[in-house]
């Protein structure tokens, strides 16, 4: 994972924390529950973790829960990603500690932006492989599963 973060900025002391355009799509994992925990369990063992404190980890699978350190929240900076649902955005980013615990969703259908500095990596049984060219030109579309109860994934 560290050699994919090395897009994401270093920082001087004190850390200035950019707003989230940093995303890791993690496509084809097999444990549909490692999203549950797939933003916390990379942060966790990342050798490098100030470089992606601030990054968003998921998989193709709800729920799409993150930690991240960030100094400003744009929600707009978390396409294709958005809050829970609109009446719940107070709680969808909860403080914790210097971090925000956030609660996101992916419609099925989600389109990149074509803006985006996303990365995809798919896994093929031993490692990661960044499709990031394919996903952004259109050659691999990622498939985004909502595992929640129907009242909580995007309509």
């Amino acid at each position: 994972m560290s050699r994919f973060a090395s897009d994401s900025p270093r920082f001087a002391s004190p850390p200035r924390r950019p707003p989230v355009r940093c995303q890791f799509h993690l496509l084809d994992t097999s444990v549909w529950s490692f999203g549950w925990i797939s933003d916390e369990a990379i942060k966790a063992t990342a050798p490098d973790l100030p470089r992606i404190t601030h990054c968003l980890v998921q998989t193709e699978h709800t729920p799409w829960y993150h930690l991240a350190i960030l100094d400003s929240l744009d929600i707009e900076h978390l396409r294709p990603m958005t809050p829970r649902d609109e009446l719940a955005q107070l709680s969808t980013f909860q403080p914790l500690g210097k971090a925000r615990f956030m609660f996101l969703n992916l419609d099925a259908h989600a389109r990149i932006p074509a803006d985006s500095q996303a990365k995809f990596l798919s896994w093929s049984g031993h490692d990661f492989e960044d499709m990031s060219a394919d996903v952004m030109a259109g050659r691999r579309i990622p498939k985004f599963f909502c595992n929640r109860p129907e009242s909580e994934c995007p309509r």
